[in-house]
């Protein structure tokens, strides 16, 4: 009787291994986004910027719609392409660094491409497109941030030969972009008129995320200028974090 009792157990949990996997086949087969058949790349893997190029020539060809969060295929696409864990591979120590520099800034200036044509779209439509580029400028400041770790792992291994001023110049400039992005994050939280209270709190939560990294890019100029604005900006939030959260960027900008 045992043994019948046990064949019978079995029997069932074949039955249900197998109903589960017909399951999740017949799943996969009748799974479509139009996004991904227009040439987008899947959103079950991490990116890497040449993804992000793919993503931006899609889009920008008009074959079809920017991805929305209204929409859930849109939705999905967004959420790999925000995803902060497209970022774990440049802490990837095992790729030379110079492949891993090259593929952030690949990433880095795709992602800007990206923002302006939500903002064109916006502009030429007059449809409201702040939630997707407000999540994808997050995730742009969030890849300037590892932009500086990469090139604090890549300048102490620059050869001091004649080409060293030039390299250095290179740092700057992309200092100097950085800093334009910080300035760029600042106005929004001013700007009562397009943004909502929840959007620009999603701002500075970018900000304050990631303005201690950040900060290394600016000039001693600009750091006293952010300060003084963000000081400012206290009187535009009534939450207590908010404001903790601009007292403690005001701190850090002294420091």
């Amino acid at each position: 009787m045992q043994n019948k009792n046990l064949f019978s157990l079995n029997l069932i949990c074949a039955c249900l291994l197998c109903l589960c996997t017909l399951c999740a086949t017949a799943a996969q087969e009748n799974y479509s986004n139009p996004f991904l058949e227009a040439g987008i790349p899947t959103v079950d893997r991490d990116w890497t910027g040449e993804d992000y190029v793919r993503f931006l020539d899609v889009i920008s060809t008009g074959k079809i719609g920017l991805p929305r969060l209204s929409d859930k295929n849109g939705a999905d696409i967004l959420r790999r392409a925000t995803s902060l864990k497209n970022l774990s591979f440049y802490k990837n120590k095992n790729t030379p660094i110079q492949f891993r520099l090259s593929d952030c800034g690949i990433l880095m200036r795709s992602t800007s491409l990206i923002i302006n044509a939500y903002i064109k779209t916006s502009t030429d439509k007059n449809i409201n497109l702040n939630p997707e580029m407000i999540d994808i400028f997050y995730f742009s400041l969030h890849a300037a941030a590892s932009a500086l770790d990469l090139m604090d792992e890549m300048i102490p291994s620059i050869p001091k030969d004649s080409n060293y001023a030039a390299r250095m110049e290179g740092v700057k400039i992309t200092y100097r972009g950085i800093t334009t992005m910080i300035v760029g994050a600042e106005s929004m939280l001013r700007d009562k008129a397009r943004l909502t209270l929840p959007e620009r709190t999603k701002v500075l939560d970018a900000m304050a995320t990631t303005i201690p990294r950040l900060k290394d890019a600016f000039t001693p100029g600009y750091r006293i200028e952010l300060r003084k604005r963000l000081e400012e900006d206290r009187n535009l939030f009534l939450k207590a974090e908010d404001i903790q959260k601009i007292d403690i960027m005001i701190n850090i900008l002294v420091g």
